[in-house]
């Protein structure tokens, strides 16, 4: 991961050349051409070559930790035998875990384009009109809106079924569960069944809505009048993405893009977040526990940009990475920055559906800030390495500002990749203090990554409260015009009124 350019030809760390002078090369066999080799003499030159390769990367290593030195004088005492040896005994690694990741989220991005239609493609919401019959038989122009997906991907609803990050689908929402309660209370006490006698059958609605002319009310529910039996022209629709219920028709509801049921008559007896959550809904009704989307976002992604421009910073920083620190470290920092970032984005942006692996690529910028510090010596302008890192980040963030996107998972991503490449990355150590002070450093992070751990879960399944910081949704997206930021409101009063809850 540290670029120290060309070396020289003239080190030898194993002894088999004088300093000024080149080494000599390995000699080749005796053997004439053409003869046959002895019994067991193939399988011994393999090991030969082998052992020769070897050497050379160690060779090669221990020369562009001497190309830095020479560059930089002031630096040469730091680059003793043990730094060298140190870094002799570095293996790169083939980016097994890097290709695979990779490989999943093209395959699930090519099913997702299959399977689910995609959004219309811009930055606002927009508004569809169509002619929908309605329960009374008349038909009416309707209009609906879908906030749309510049990316070129699927909408939300379709995201969250897939297993974005939606927290009222992972723990329970006392806001939601509030707001849910109080539209059921009222549906109850207000409505009753409407037994039309023009020939339209009976609909759930209050009093005040039922003709005297034409029908009958009563408060019992349609299901359990008996001339109502297979009559009823109105069910739950639930639409949207936090549960709003809507008693309508059926082409109505295909319309709305709803989910429709059929075999119930009133819209408290249906568990729209179950359906809008998927997954076979949750073990409690009343206790949403898909603990899944924490994982899950990490090999989902909006759209084919998204996709395109996640990859690229992956497989070059990401391969770069894993070759250096090897398959298992580099999948443990991957997945618990992705887990981290996801749960700070929980906590601050709860009602914001929420996929791609930008809490995992943030750990990665994490663990090259970490290398950045551990190596100061090796590198050769260690103050411009820093600048172009900052500069990534800066731009990172910049387009964490676009909707779809979550800056709160970037800076939590990022928070947990530096600690975790602290507990477990490999490090060089230059002398007894620098190494003294790195293992203290080691000690007291991996107590202090588990902790953050813990919090964060605490403040995600108990506290709930989002309050505590008014200007945060400014982090995650800026308004630069009136439906920029649809996707990215953070009081869910604000989305119910907005979407006619």
């Amino acid at each position: 991961m540290v670029d120290l350019g060309e070396p020289p030809a003239y080190v030898d760390i194993n002894g088999g050349g004088q300093a000024g002078k080149p080494a000599a090369p390995p000699r080749r066999s005796q053997q004439p051409a053409g003869a046959a080799p002895a019994p067991g003499q193939g399988q011994g030159q393999g090991q030969t070559r082998a052992r020769a390769g070897t050497q050379r990367r160690r060779q090669r290593m221990s020369r562009a930790a001497d190309t830095s030195a020479i560059a930089h004088p002031g630096r040469l005492k730091r680059m003793n035998t043990k730094v060298r040896l140190q870094l002799a005994k570095q293996t790169m690694h083939k980016p097994y875990f890097i290709r695979w990741v990779t490989c999943v989220q093209i395959v699930t991005m090519i099913m997702v384009l299959i399977l689910y239609p995609i959004a219309p493609f811009g930055f606002g919401v927009d508004t569809t009109e169509g002619t929908v019959k309605l329960a009374d038989g008349t038909s009416a122009t309707k209009t609906k809106e879908e906030a749309e997906n510049f990316w070129l991907g699927p909408n939300s609803q379709n995201l969250i079924l897939l297993g974005a990050k939606f927290t009222p689908c992972m723990r329970r929402d006392d806001e939601l569960s509030r707001w849910q309660a109080e539209q059921d209370a009222k549906e109850m006490a207000n409505n009753g069944c409407c037994q039309q006698t023009d020939g339209f059958g009976c609909k759930m609605q209050p009093e005040s809505e039922c003709s005297n002319l034409f029908g009958t009310w009563s408060k019992a529910p349609c299901n359990t009048i008996v001339d109502c039996a297979g009559k009823v022209r109105t069910h739950p629709c639930c639409v949207g993405i936090y549960g709003q219920c809507y008693l309508i028709s059926l082409d109505y509801c295909t319309f709305l893009d709803g989910i429709y049921h059929e075999e119930l008559d009133s819209c408290h007896k249906a568990n729209c977040l179950e359906g809008i959550c998927g997954y076979g809904g949750f073990s409690d009704p009343d206790k949403p526990n898909q603990w899944f989307r924490f994982f899950l976002p990490m090999f989902l992604h909006v759209g084919l940009f998204h996709l395109f421009f996640n990859l690229l910073f992956q497989l070059s920083v990401g391969t770069q990475i894993e070759r250096a620190a090897g398959a298992i470290r580099t999948a443990l920092i991957y997945l618990l920055a992705g887990v981290g970032g996801n749960v700070i984005s929980g906590i601050f942006t709860p009602y914001q559906p929420q996929v791609g692996a930008s809490g995992s690529l943030y750990g990665l910028l994490g663990v090259m800030t970490v290398e950045l510090f551990q190596s100061w010596q090796l590198l050769r302008n260690p103050i411009g390495e820093m600048i172009k890192l900052f500069l990534v980040l800066i731009i990172s963030l910049g387009i964490g500002l676009l909707p779809y996107i979550d800056n709160f998972a970037h800076i939590g991503g990022y928070i947990i990749g530096v600690m975790s490449a602290i507990v477990f990355l490999p490090y060089i150590t230059f002398g007894k203090w620098d190494k003294a002070r790195k293992i203290c450093l080691l000690v007291v992070t991996a107590p202090l990554l588990v902790a953050t751990f813990i919090v964060c879960f605490v403040i995600f399944y108990k506290t709930q409260d989002t309050d505590f910081c008014s200007f945060c949704n400014y982090l995650n997206c800026v308004p630069f015009t009136a439906d920029f930021c649809s996707q990215s409101n953070q009081e869910l009063s604000e989305i119910l009124v907005s979407t006619g809850g």
